[in-house]
């Protein structure tokens, strides 16, 4: 697959943009599900590593790219929903963030961006989630001890309002049916949703976070759309 490639010389680490047609020529089988022309709504999942104190002792353990992962309902990513170890406001659980958060903390924040596309009710089941844990984000809580439970693959129970991040994401997912790690929910990793399997994410963006373009995203969503539609 072409693309816009770029090298990090300290990482050893190749990063690709995409940014033209053959995505969707590799791509178009993975379509199955078939959309009305008003179910066609993006979520994102966002993967980070912003080189914190808290993300480099997570990368010691787990030896993954990234330590940290959310979701944002916009492209722009101004918003992110996460659990976080510890938030700007020393606040621990349940975390609302933005893709500009994670610049300030390091400008070499790096990121990967992964979509999938959703019909209306599927939206309102992750909107309705979302709501009951800002309703309840005092109740929440970051569980320190499942980043140990994932190093040694111990399976933890699972608690809605007590989490880490990639454990976030993947239980959300579920309650739509969609398993992106293909194992509980406590046991995922960030990196098990960067390398999903399941058909409906797609790979958007991977790179530094300061060379993310939501106008590239929306793009790309759009012809996603028109291919869906293609399909009915």
């Amino acid at each position: 697959m072409k693309g816009e490639i770029t090298y990090d010389d300290e990482n050893l680490r190749v990063y690709e943009i995409i940014t033209n047609d053959d995505v969707f020529k590799e791509n178009y089988n993975k379509i199955t599900i078939k959309y009305n022309e008003n179910d066609l709504i993006p979520i994102y999942i966002v993967n980070s590593y912003t080189y914190t104190f808290f993300g480099k002792g997570v990368r010691k353990f787990t030896h993954d790219a990234y330590t940290h992962s959310a979701i944002s309902l916009d492209s722009s990513l101004n918003t992110l929903y996460s659990f976080n170890g510890a938030n700007d406001k020393g606040y621990r659980g349940f975390s609302i963030e933005s893709l500009k958060g994670y610049i300030q903390v390091s400008p070499l924040a790096e990121i990967y961006v992964g979509t999938l596309i959703l019909t209306n009710n599927e939206y309102n089941i992750i909107k309705d989630h979302l709501n009951r844990l800002l309703e309840n984000a005092d109740k929440t809580s970051y569980a320190f001890s499942n980043i140990f439970n994932i190093v040694i693959n111990r399976q933890s129970k699972e608690n809605e309002f007590r989490m880490v991040c990639s454990q976030f994401v993947n239980s959300l997912l579920k309650f739509i049916n969609v398993d992106a790690s293909n194992k509980a929910s406590s046991l995922t990793r960030p990196e098990d949703l960067r390398y999903s399997l399941n058909k409906r994410i797609f790979k958007v963006f991977e790179g530094y976070a300061t060379d993310y373009d939501y106008r590239q995203t929306n793009r790309f969503v759009d012809k996603l759309k028109l291919m869906m539609r293609g399909k009915r």
